[in-house]
C-alpha cells in the first residue's frame, strides 16, 4: 500500500518541499531549511500542514459517559468551545496516545490524536464503544484540513487574512489557551468549499511550538485557499523537522519517542492533565497504585555540555558511571544556542543542575540536567 497524501500534497511539491515518509504519509520535512523555519515561527509565524494528524468525531448522548471512560479528563465538565489536552491510557497506565478532545456541542466531540497512532486509537475506541447504545465514531481525517499557523505573528496573520475577505474576526483577541471557534470560511467572491463535505470547521488556540498561534480545522475543499492565504500574509511553509526542533525547545512529549505504552502521564511529569477524580477512565487505578508506590522512573531535560547533539537510545549515567536512563529526544536548539534533550531516569529524580553523562556511539559526553521547558515565549 502507497503512502498517504494530504490535500494539500501537491503545494508542498510546488514550493519544492523536501519530501519524506511519516506514519503512513508523504509530508514535508523542511522546505527552506530547518533552522531557519525554526527561527521564523519564533520571530514571526510559520504554517504546518500537519493534516496527517487523526481527526475523530465521536457523536451521542453516550458519547460523553464514554469519554470518560477513555480518556484522562472529565469531558462533561468541558464547556462547550473548550478543548483539554489528556490521555488514552490502557489498563496499566501506560499511554496509549496524547491527544486534544474538543466540545463542539452537547453530545458532539472531536478528537485529534497522532498520526502514527490513529488506527490504534480507532480499534481501541471501536472495542470498548460496544458496552454503551446511542454513541458513533466518524474519521475525518481524510475529508478535512488541519493548518498550523504558529509564532508571534500569528493573530495578526490570520486576522488580515479574515478581513481582507470581509469575514469577521473580532473573535480573535478574545480565544483563550485551549478556547476554539465554529467558523465558516466565506471568501469575496461566495466560495466557502463546504458542500458534500464534514462541517466540522474550526479556529482554536492551540499548537505544538511553545508559541502563540492557532490550529485551523476545515473540509478539504477550502483547505487549499486558505494555506494561500495565509503564505500571501507572510506566514512561511515550515515542515516537520522544523516542529520537532520546536516542540522539543518548548519540553513537549513526543509520542514514540517521550511517551508510550511502557510509560505512564506521572513519569513523564504530565500529572496536571490527569484529573484523578474522574475515577471511571481506564487506567486510575494503576496510577493510584503506583503513586503510592512512589515513582520509579522520571523524565527530565538535560543541556549538553560537550559539543554532541544527543540522540534516542543514548544511556544516560551517573558521575560514576553507573547506567541510570536511556535518552528519549534530543536536537541542537538554534533558538537557544545549544544542545538539549530529554529522558528517563530510573530511581530517585534527579536535582535541577546535576551532571550526568551521556553514552552514544562509542563515546561519553557530559550533560546537566536542567528544568522543562528549555525555552518559554515572550508573554509581550
Amino acid at each position: 500500500m502507497g503512502l498517504l497524501r494530504t490535500y494539500l500534497f501537491e503545494k508542498h511539491n510546488i514550493l519544492k518541499a523536501k519530501l519524506v515518509p511519516f506514519a503512513g504519509w508523504e509530508m514535508p520535512i523542511q522546505y527552506t531549511g530547518i533552522i531557519d523555519e525554526v527561527n521564523v515561527v519564533r520571530k514571526s509565524a510559520g504554517i504546518f500542514d500537519v493534516s496527517h494528524m487523526g481527526r475523530i468525531e465521536i457523536t451521542g448522548d453516550d458519547a460523553g459517559k464514554f469519554l470518560e471512560k477513555i480518556l484522562t479528563v472529565s469531558v462533561t465538565k468541558m464547556d462547550i468551545g473548550f478543548a483539554k489536552y489528556c490521555f488514552i491510557l490502557n489498563e496499566n497506565a501506560g499511554i496509549i496516545d496524547d491527544v486534544v478532545i474538543y466540545r463542539i456541542s452537547d453530545d458532539k466531540y472531536l478528537m485529534v490524536c497522532n498520526a502514527s497512532n490513529k488506527d490504534p486509537v480507532v480499534s481501541w475506541l471501536s472495542g470498548l464503544i460496544k458496552s454503551f447504545n446511542d454513541i458513533s465514531l466518524l474519521d475525518l481525517t481524510l475529508e478535512t484540513v488541519m493548518i498550523a499557523l504558529q509564532g508571534p505573528s500569528a493573530f495578526k496573520i490570520l486576522n488580515a487574512v479574515l478581513n481582507d475577505s470581509n469575514m469577521h474576526s473580532d473573535f480573535l483577541s478574545n480565544l483563550d489557551l485551549f478556547e476554539f471557534c465554529n467558523y465558516n470560511f466565506t471568501f469575496e467572491n461566495g466560495d466557502s468549499g463546504y458542500s458534500g463535505y464534514s462541517q466540522i470547521s474550526l479556529i482554536s488556540r492551540t499548537g505544538y511550538t511553545g508559541e502563540n498561534g492557532f490550529e485551523i480545522i476545515v473540509p478539504n475543499g477550502i483547505g487549499l485557499r486558505i494555506w494561500d492565504q495565509l503564505h500571501n500574509y507572510g506566514a512561511l511553509p515550515c515542515g516537520l523537522g522544523s516542529r520537532d526542533v520546536l516542540r522539543l525547545e518548548a519540553g513537549l512529549r513526543l509520542h514514540g519517542n517521550d511517551i508510550d505504552q511502557t510509560s505512564n502521564p506521572f513519569q513523564a511529569g504530565l500529572k496536571r492533565f490527569v484529573d484523578m477524580e474522574n475515577s471511571s477512565f481506564i487506567g486510575h487505578e494503576e496510577l493510584l497504585l503506583q503513586n503510592e508506590k512512589g515513582i520509579y522512573k522520571h523524565l527530565v531535560g538535560f543541556r549538553m555540555l560537550d559539543k554532541a547533539i544527543p540522540r534516542k537510545g543514548y544511556l544516560i549515567m551517573d558521575s560514576d558511571k553507573n547506567i541510570i536512563g536511556e535518552v528519549t529526544s534530543g536536537s541542537h536548539s538554534p533558538t537557544l544556542e545549544l544542545d538539549i534533550g530529554m529522558g528517563y531516569i530510573m530511581g530517585s529524580r534527579p536535582r535541577i543542575e546535576d551532571d550526568i553523562i551521556l553514552h552514544g556511539r562509542g563515546r561519553n559526553f557530559n550533560a546537566r540536567v536542567t528544568k522543562i521547558p528549555f525555552y518559554r515565549r515572550s508573554l509581550n
